[in-house]
């Protein structure tokens, strides 16, 4: 199992601050393969995968459903607090307490209507 972190910036015209544009936060099975940096290679398998995409829609993907599950089905997960650190903070209490990671971070899946 490895955790994958991916933010990406883009700078203020207004102000001189950056802002996170989108990200993506996975967590999921390793296959023992490296790039070029000797990073685990990345797989779309997956525990569970936080993001915001390039649209600016927030969803995740959840225990090995490939779905986008939108975030007005996700009730007690904000999008806008979570960040690389929480996020690593879940995985490591999921590992050694084997606590579902909804449990975890606050959230709840609704079914779709």
């Amino acid at each position: 199992m490895y955790i994958r972190v991916v933010e990406y910036y883009d700078q203020s015209a207004l102000i001189d601050l950056g802002w996170r544009k989108y990200f993506n936060y996975h967590y999921g099975p390793y296959f023992g393969q490296f790039d070029e940096n000797g990073f685990p290679l990345h797989s779309k398998a997956f525990v569970l995968r936080i993001e915001t995409d390039r649209l600016n829609k927030s969803h995740i993907h959840y225990m090995k459903n490939p779905e986008h599950i939108p975030e007005d089905r996700l009730p007690g997960l904000d999008f806008d607090s979570i960040d690389p650190f929480k996020f690593i903070e879940a995985v490591e209490e999921h590992r050694k307490s084997s606590k579902p990671l909804h449990e975890i971070l606050g959230f709840n899946v609704e079914p779709a209507k």
